[in-house]
């Protein structure tokens, strides 16, 4: 009984207080760096990531993700992992249980052109914005389940190594002052604070939306890409790294370009852009992502 009386005190008083702290905290601790743009100790200024090649178009999420960190697993042990279609246990580092998986389908894949930096931004997402994932995605986004961004971001991280490059930080497309006092989080953010951890390399907050836009699913194609047209700017911490940038979900990709432009205009070496889901826009939508 004395034993047990431990068991319970100790999950009570440290376990759970620790876990609802993660949750809350992003479902995934920092980077190995001291705060944004801080490398990790050891690295010479420069954290490249591991075994980052160029893979096949269109492979599966299985077996790709990140594996989750000891404080992840710690959280995980108070609060199983679900699927993130349906909602079942799940192993501690899956992301879809079996029935859920071809649900899920194959990553997507998207190239989109950069027209004031005359390049071109490669953009991939572990899964489509639909079904089971959406309605998981939009709890992430509006319903303030902030703790879903470390399975998210460790799922995210397996696309990265379809990128022929070594990322020396992770950027984000960052919410307006505003827009992030009404959420409470900015969920870009924690899920690009997820991925780097679990490719171990700093999160650089090197972004900045300098003005307010119109909310863009109430506006067609063109009008989105003027709607944030030099609404984004970086700062020269940017300068000669190879950036992965992330958001949460892409659909025109006006954002994403737009934040890349603004990236390369302060000296970035390479951009490349990883999302949480590849959407196309339905006007009818409310919540249609950007």
């Amino acid at each position: 009984w004395s034993r047990a009386r431990c068991v319970v005190v100790r999950v009570f008083l440290f376990y759970i207080p620790v876990g609802l702290i993660l949750g809350w905290w992003g479902g995934a601790p920092r980077p190995r760096g001291r705060g944004d743009g801080v490398p990790a100790r050891g690295t010479g200024g420069r954290a490249p990531a591991r075994g980052l090649r160029r893979g096949k178009e269109g492979c599966t999420m299985e077996g790709k993700g990140a594996k989750p960190g000891l404080w992840e697993l710690l959280l995980l042990w108070v609060f199983p992992a679900r699927c993130l279609w349906c909602g079942r246990v799940i192993p501690a580092e899956g992301f879809f249980c079996k029935e859920c998986q071809e649900k899920a389908g194959a990553a997507c894949a998207r190239v989109l052109d950069l027209q004031a930096a005359g390049r071109s931004l490669a953009v991939r997402a572990p899964a489509a914005y639909r079904g089971g994932y959406r309605e998981t995605l939009h709890r992430y986004k509006f319903r303030g389940e902030r703790g879903l961004a470390g399975q998210l971001g460790r799922l995210c991280a397996g696309q990265a190594r379809f990128f022929p490059v070594d990322f020396t930080a992770v950027a984000y497309v960052p919410l307006s002052k505003k827009r992030k006092r009404q959420r409470g989080y900015d969920q870009s953010r924690l899920l690009a604070k997820a991925i780097a951890r679990a490719l171990g390399v700093p999160l650089l907050g090197c972004l900045e939306k300098v003005r307010e836009t119109e909310t863009q699913h109430t506006l067609g194609k063109s009008k989105r890409m003027e709607n944030v047209k030099g609404a984004y700017r970086a700062s020269p911490a940017a300068a000669g790294k190879a950036l992965l940038l992330v958001d949460d979900i892409v659909t025109t990709g006006a954002t994403l370009c737009q934040c890349a432009e603004a990236l390369y205009a302060a000296g970035a070496a390479e951009v490349y852009g990883l999302c949480a889901a590849s959407a196309q826009k339905k006007e009818e939508d409310p919540h249609a992502p950007v």
